[in-house]
C-alpha cells in the first residue's frame, strides 16, 4: 500500500513539475475519494496550482488541472465531456443500473481512470469522460445489456444536474460517524462500523476510519456501496437527548 501511495505522490508532483516547466496546463486523469484525499495532503508543496474538476459541482471521480489563470497567463476549459447515453427505443429500453453502464464502459477495453462519474436518470444515463476518449465511447458502444443505446456528446449539463439536493431528517443519538451512517442509509450501527473500518467512508474525500469521527456542518460524506450525504446541521433534541439532524441526499 505504501507503495502505491508513493507512487501516486510521485505522479502528481511529476504532473505539477511538467506544467511549471512547460508553461501549460497539465490533467490528471479521474482520481478516486482516497487519491483526492492523498492529493490533499501534498498540494501546498506542489510547483503550480492543482484544482480538481469532475464536470459538475457533486462529482464524485474529479482530475486534477495542474496550473492556474495567474501562474499560466491564460485560462483553457479543462478537458471533459458530457456524453448522453439513450436507448435507441424508449418504449423498450431497461431500467439500468449504474453497474451495467460501467460493465458496458469497461467492456469496450476503456481504463476506468479516463471516466468519471456516471449519473443514471429514469432510461438515460451521463458519462464524463476526457475529452480524447469521447469519439471512441461514441463509435463502438452500441449495446448496455439488453438494450440498445445511442451516445451523443451534448454542451452543458442537463436539468437533472440542476436538481436541489434532497432534504432528509433523522434522529440519531449523537453525531458520531457511525451514528449518522446507521441512521441516514437505515443498516445497522455494526455494519456501519465495518464500512468504517474498511476504508470505504470519506468525509470530504479524506478517508476517515474512526468510527466516533464527529461531523462537522457541511461536510459531505460519501459510503461505498450506499451512497454519499452532505451534514447540514442538527435542528433540534428531543427530550430523550436524541439529535434531529438535517441531511442532503
Amino acid at each position: 500500500m505504501k507503495n502505491t501511495a508513493d507512487n501516486f505522490i510521485n505522479r502528481m508532483e511529476d504532473l505539477a513539475e511538467q506544467a511549471l516547466r512547460e508553461n501549460r496546463y497539465v490533467y490528471s486523469d479521474f482520481l478516486t475519494e482516497a487519491e483526492q484525499g492523498e492529493l490533499a495532503g501534498i498540494s501546498r508543496g506542489l510547483a503550480v496550482k492543482a484544482e480538481l474538476n469532475g464536470g459538475y459541482e457533486r462529482a464524485e471521480r474529479k482530475l486534477v488541472c495542474f496550473g492556474s489563470e495567474e501562474e499560466m497567463g491564460y485560462a483553457e476549459p479543462v478537458p471533459i465531456e458530457i456524453l448522453e447515453i439513450a436507448p435507441v427505443s424508449e418504449k423498450y429500453g431497461e431500467e439500468l443500473s449504474h453497474r451495467d453502464y460501467l460493465g458496458a464502459i469497461l467492456n469496450l477495453g476503456i481504463d476506468r481512470r479516463v471516466t468519471g462519474d456516471i449519473v443514471v436518470d429514469g432510461k438515460k444515463a451521463w458519462l464524463f469522460c476526457e475529452e480524447h476518449i469521447s469519439d471512441f465511447i461514441i463509435d463502438s458502444l452500441n449495446r448496455v445489456r439488453h438494450t440498445s443505446v445511442v451516445i451523443s456528446r451534448i454542451d452543458g449539463l442537463p436539468e437533472v444536474f440542476k436538481k436541489a439536493p434532497e432534504e432528509m431528517y433523522v434522529y440519531t443519538p449523537s453525531l458520531r460517524m457511525d451514528a449518522l451512517i446507521s441512521k441516514v442509509f437505515r443498516i445497522s450501527r455494526t455494519e456501519s462500523m465495518k464500512y468504517i473500518q474498511a476504508e470505504r467512508v470519506f468525509v470530504n474525500s479524506v478517508p476517515v476510519t474512526n468510527n466516533s469521527h464527529t461531523l462537522k456542518e457541511n461536510d459531505l460524506v460519501s459510503v461505498r456501496g450506499q451512497g454519499r450525504f452532505r451534514y447540514m446541521q442538527v435542528e433540534q433534541t428531543t427530550k430523550k437527548g436524541n439529535l434531529r439532524v438535517r441531511v442532503e441526499m
